[in-house]
């Protein structure tokens, strides 16, 4: 003979007997599902959703810090690929830059010249100052070329990089709602 543990269902209150080998069982009125826990001659009832929702926790928490592995080595290749990126772009010199300033220079100390000796007469200084003006707007138009051509690698270089920051804000995104699951 079986002893019979009778006790009520923590859903529906529906009266439940319970013999000592069952473990798991549906209620008969509600269909809820119970685990019959036993300690110490006390007998409970604890949902099947309840153990669940406690080992669905602990499943996730390990898979966010398995996640937070993946994406932290996602994140390290990203950034590395990033800096290949920049390696092979190189910022432009500033060889332009200084030839032209250096050009502007020299033509702005010949026109100075002509000028001042412009009452000589046994100096061309016409020539002196049409070659001055000549070298100043050399200088000029490479120092503009040295500007345009920087600001031009530098919208190409952000188009480079886009997509990688891009990749990097979403895995570090990712990677803070995986950290807040596994500190909960």
């Amino acid at each position: 003979m079986f002893d019979l543990i009778t006790l009520s269902c923590p859903n529906c209150g529906g009266k439940l007997e319970i013999t000592p080998d069952i473990e798991r069982f549906a209620c008969g009125h509600c269909g809820r599902e119970h685990i019959v826990k036993r300690s110490g001659g006390i007998v409970a009832l604890s949902p099947v959703v309840d153990a669940i929702k406690k080992v669905e926790v602990g499943v996730n928490k390990t898979a966010s810090e398995l996640a937070l592995a993946r994406l932290d080595r996602d994140i390290r290749e990203l950034q590395a690929q990033r800096a290949q990126v920049l390696a092979g772009m190189p910022e432009p010199g500033a060889t332009l830059l200084i030839i032209g300033g250096l050009s502007g220079f020299f033509g702005l100390a010949l026109l100075f010249i002509g000028w001042s000796y412009s009452t000589w007469s046994d100096i061309d200084w016409r020539g002196m100052l049409i070659f001055g003006v000549l070298a100043f707007l050399v200088g000029i138009g490479l120092a503009y070329l040295n500007f345009s051509g920087h600001a031009g690698w530098e919208r190409r270089l952000r188009e480079a990089l886009e997509p990688y920051n891009a990749a990097i804000a979403a895995k570090q995104k990712e990677a803070e709602q995986h950290r807040r699951l596994v500190s909960s």
